[in-house]
């Protein structure tokens, strides 16, 4: 992990490096966000991952049919629980066979 600390009193900006743990990146997370309103796990598990993947689950909570089949309020949707959702079913569907065998 790189920092990088502007020269003025709006923020810092944490670089984080593309080959660094997802263990690491949670604890970054965690640690950025030690005031104010805390992360949920979820939201924890959002911002340590990118990718192609993290990008089609953006696709896929933005689908319409999705939104008609498991509708969020305001309050949910900026806790992320529709990428949440969406997380949860693929982690099923891939370990489906595994566990009902």
């Amino acid at each position: 992990m790189r920092q990088c600390i502007a020269d003025t009193d709006d923020g810092r900006i944490e670089i984080v490096d593309e080959g660094t743990t997802i263990e690491i990146r949670q604890v970054i997370f965690k640690r950025i966000n030690t005031g104010g309103e805390s992360l949920i796990p979820s939201e924890s598990r959002r911002g340590s991952y990118q990718g192609i993947f993290k990008d089609f689950l953006e696709k896929c909570v933005k689908n319409e049919l999705f939104n008609s089949l498991a509708p969020r309020t305001e309050l949910t949707e900026r806790r992320y629980e529709g990428f949440e959702l969406v997380t949860r079913f693929f982690a099923y569907l891939n370990n489906y066979g595994n566990q009902y065998k």
